[in-house]
């Protein structure tokens, strides 16, 4: 028998026949062993199965954790649906998984038909899908390869954003941040509403470092939620006032803390600065109680300088857009995500974790801060587009690729630009540049005894509360 002929067998002995009367089989290819020069993702024939639909269609984007299944008649999220993956040269691949996300949201696949599915059992043909998983790498490893044929494989913890959101909007905040949030309120921007705050509490409890002690967690993520908000402050300034005297005032302030000589001026007769520097030194002094600050605070102090300096370049690209670039975009913006500030509270109130892992530890954090502002340019830049804050990545990555010009950026209306950008495919690269660098995380899983799987699953968490908030933060 060909492998053909066997292919269908095998299909028909798992399923049945072809009851949905879909696509024919098309011919797969082989999947080669392990460590095989990557060219491409291997299209592979599929026997999908759920509810009364069953059909056979062409597949490619496979990790170990799930796949997308492009056209057919979309399920509803959270069904359960039955794969056979046929693999000459391999185990075939039988499994079941559950439906986490539909093609046809802009805010998961940019327009692809289709569906998600996040695999919960797999029968047979596990270490198949470690093949098709390492080729999926490989190519997003790649600067410039193979982004056109691979889709977002986004495999969001909840099965709908609606009941993200609905989490999110219970999550509880402590009286601390309660009241800081409502002096924010007075002075801040109207659209930074409660939903970012709580949104960002919650990302905190989401992205921290195992390692720390469990009865310090609500106290370090209260404080980093404040350097959250000492991030917004200084943002506010640059990106949406762009007003360079009061942001230079307001770096002065924070000095003191930062160097560790001097004292801080005192503002006077600006409420704004007034309420960022009564938030400042209140983290501070609860900073200095953590158990390990004396071993870490000059790392921390370095970490908040990367912050203060992306600001200064947001302020700079906002009023001199010429200087667009994705390359130094990349290189200082993220540094506003305030990941790595985090990661080193984290370290703070780690008592476990060894200092010769340091650099290790803040490997994985940069990356996870990349990650953390991409979701961040993908949830908010249609906001930012409308006020003409253009420090947004979006920008930056389109200007590189072509989509759009300069000149284009500096005098088109922000609606006209915002339906280009919609239907360029900057997202969707920004998407698969976000899974390349998850995998980066993941390979650096023999460098430190944190637990790296684990700590890929709550990134997925922080892109999925990101995406959450679309159109509301």
């Amino acid at each position: 028998m060909d492998t053909h002929k066997h292919s269908r067998a095998r299909l028909g002995e798992q399923f049945g026949g072809d009851h949905g009367g879909g696509p024919v089989i098309v011919e797969g290819t082989s999947c080669g062993p392990t460590g095989a020069s990557v060219a491409a993702l291997p299209s592979l024939s599929c026997r999908v199965q759920y509810e009364q639909q069953s059909f056979v269609v062409s597949v490619s984007n496979i990790s170990e954790r799930g796949m997308f299944i492009p056209g057919g008649s979309p399920p509803t999220l959270g069904s359960i649906v039955n794969v056979h993956l046929v693999c000459p040269g391999g185990e075939d691949v039988v499994a079941e998984g559950e439906v986490r996300s539909l093609g046809v949201d802009p805010q998961v696949i940019l327009g692809t038909t289709g569906f998600v599915l996040r695999f919960t059992t797999v029968s047979s043909g596990a270490s198949t899908l470690q093949t098709l998983g390492k080729r999926r790498i490989e190519l997003l490893r790649r600067a410039n390869d193979g982004d056109a044929q691979l889709v977002p494989l986004l495999l969001l913890p909840e099965l709908s954003l609606v009941a993200m959101r609905d989490r999110i909007s219970r999550y509880p905040l402590s009286p601390l941040l309660e009241s800081f949030i409502q002096e924010y309120q007075a002075v801040g921007m109207p659209h930074r509403n409660k939903s970012l705050w709580k949104s960002t509490r919650m990302g905190m409890d989401v992205v921290m470092l195992p390692s720390v002690t469990p009865e310090l967690k609500p106290l370090i993520n209260d404080i980093k939620t404040l350097g959250a908000m000492a991030d917004v402050l200084l943002d506010d300034l640059a990106d949406e006032k762009q007003d360079r005297e009061r942001l230079e005032k307001m770096i002065a302030l924070f000095g003191r803390r930062l160097t560790g000589q001097g004292t801080a001026p005192v503002p006077v007769g600006d409420p704004y600065l007034e309420f960022a520097s009564s938030l400042w030194e209140r983290m501070w002094d609860m900073i200095e109680r953590l158990p390990r600050c004396s071993e870490f605070v000059r790392v921390l102090q370095y970490d908040w300088h990367q912050v203060i300096n992306s600001m200064r370049y947001s302020l700079l690209v906002n009023q001199i857009p010429a200087l667009q670039n994705a390359t130094e975009h990349d290189a200082y913006v993220p540094h506003n995500m305030h990941m790595m500030c985090n990661a080193t509270l984290d370290l703070m109130c780690s008592p476990t974790v060894n200092m010769a892992e340091l650099g290790a530890i803040r490997k994985v954090a940069l990356l996870a801060q990349d990650l953390g502002r991409i979701g961040n340019m993908v949830t908010t830049w249609e906001r930012e587009i409308m006020s003409r804050d253009f420090t947004s990545g979006v920008f930056a990555h389109a200007v590189d690729q072509g989509v759009l010009s300069v000149r284009e950026i500096e005098s088109q209306p922000p609606r006209a630009l915002a339906s280009q950008l919609r239907h360029s495919g900057v997202e969707t690269r920004l998407l698969l540049t976000w899974e390349r660098k998850r995998a980066e995380v993941l390979g650096l899983r023999s460098t430190t005894r944190v637990d790296l799987e684990a700590f890929a699953e709550l990134l997925d968490e922080m892109l999925a509360i990101q995406l959450a908030l679309r159109g509301i933060i």
